[in-house]
């Protein structure tokens, strides 16, 4: 107590407004005011000793639930060894597993499945579908974390004919359960995968603010088979131009050869500004010089992202020619136009010509010079 005084005390003394309150009124409102101080540093200790009790009691309950769970692997890891191996029944370890335990168990074999494969992988994946039951649930009436680990769950255990249920998470409300989904429908999807893909379609156009590579990146496993039905989607008009955008850059990850003559038929009618970059962009890794004519006609663009992608393309369908034009705009242009330029021309080998852009007598020789080395 004595030190909670002498605190006050240093703090009434240090504070010029308490200081000018006792002065004038006396020391009855030194002694209020030592009071009140005295009950607010009294709660606040009192604060931080249930803080710091609450922290010990989380800490003491997180501790449990990990030696918990450490129990439980113990007593299941040798007998799911010898099950692997083919010296015990999977019945031995199924009868250990508690009512209660059935998450635990399939987060086990979960983190077991990561490091094994073949024949391996498929007798821990006939143990799991006794309990997935309990991971239905959680797809339907769990939050986003648990229904996302659930549809990770199920995956990798290969628990399969669940495609309904994976269908209604397309809808999900949240994006990301929607994405999981979507991912594990084409994964384990055989007869129905085009059907499945145009229901994946539909829902793209939530994912507008997202970016198109990484969506793109689940459609592509897919696979090549599929390259038909993405350009005809990809053509169709009436698809959501942002998805188009989605399925152009799933057209460039497969490596479609046929992409590029879609993208000139699409550049053809006018499409937005992303679906031109987009298709400049296909025909710029899968083009051929029979593509030449749009990408000459949008090399002439006043939007500086359309001329620099036109003229990447030029550099790797264009011909002798074309070198000229690029020269040009590598003089006269922005920055941006002119970086696309010079890189244009190292892609069709004019070394000579960047090495007499290299000696103009502006900042743009560094540049020309940067992309020739």
């Amino acid at each position: 107590m004595k030190v909670i005084k002498q605190i006050i005390n240093k703090i009434v003394n240090f504070l010029p407004f308490v200081r000018s309150i006792i002065e004038t009124q006396g020391s009855s409102a030194k002694r209020f005011l030592i009071g009140m101080l005295s009950i607010l540093i009294l709660f606040l200790l009192c604060i931080s000793a249930i803080f710091i009790l609450v922290t010990l009691l989380l800490r003491l309950k997180n501790y449990l639930k990990a030696q918990k769970w450490s129990n439980f692997e113990e007593k299941w890891h040798d007998d799911l060894l010898d099950i692997l191996a083919g010296d015990k029944s999977p019945d031995v370890l199924m009868k250990k597993v508690g009512e209660d335990q059935k998450l635990y168990f399939l987060d086990y074999l979960f983190k077991f499945a990561l490091r094994i494969k073949g024949q391996e992988l498929n007798i821990l994946s006939d143990i799991a579908k006794n309990y997935h039951s309990t991971l239905i649930k959680r797809l339907d009436k769990g939050d986003t974390t648990q229904k996302i680990r659930a549809i990770i769950t199920l995956d990798k255990l290969e628990i399969k004919n669940l495609e309904d249920k994976y269908l209604q998470l397309l809808h999900d409300k949240s994006p990301m359960v929607s994405l999981y989904a979507a991912r594990v429908l084409i994964r384990q999807a055989e007869s129905n995968l085009e059907e499945y893909l145009k229901q994946i379609i539909q829902i793209l156009p939530r994912y507008e603010d997202w970016s198109y590579r990484l969506i793109s990146q689940i459609l592509t496993r897919a696979g090549s088979e599929q390259a038909g039905f993405f350009r005809e989607k990809f053509l169709d008009q009436e698809t959501n131009p942002k998805t188009r955008v989605i399925i152009g850059q799933t057209l460039i990850n497969l490596k479609d050869v046929r992409a590029a003559d879609s993208a000139e038929q699409v550049l053809r009618k006018n499409p937005s500004r992303q679906l031109t970059l987009t298709c400049l962009e296909i025909i710029s890794k899968i083009g051929l010089p029979k593509h030449r004519e749009i990408v000459r006609q949008l090399a002439r663009s006043s939007d500086p992202g359309i001329k620099a992608q036109a003229i990447e393309a030029l550099g790797t369908i264009g011909e002798k020619e074309d070198i000229e034009t690029i020269k040009k705009e590598f003089i006269d242009q922005s920055n941006w136009v002119a970086m696309h330029s010079a890189r244009a021309l190292k892609d069709m080998k004019a070394e000579e010509t960047l090495e007499e852009l290299s000696q103009l007598d502006n900042y743009k020789a560094n540049m020309a010079l940067q992309v020739l080395n």
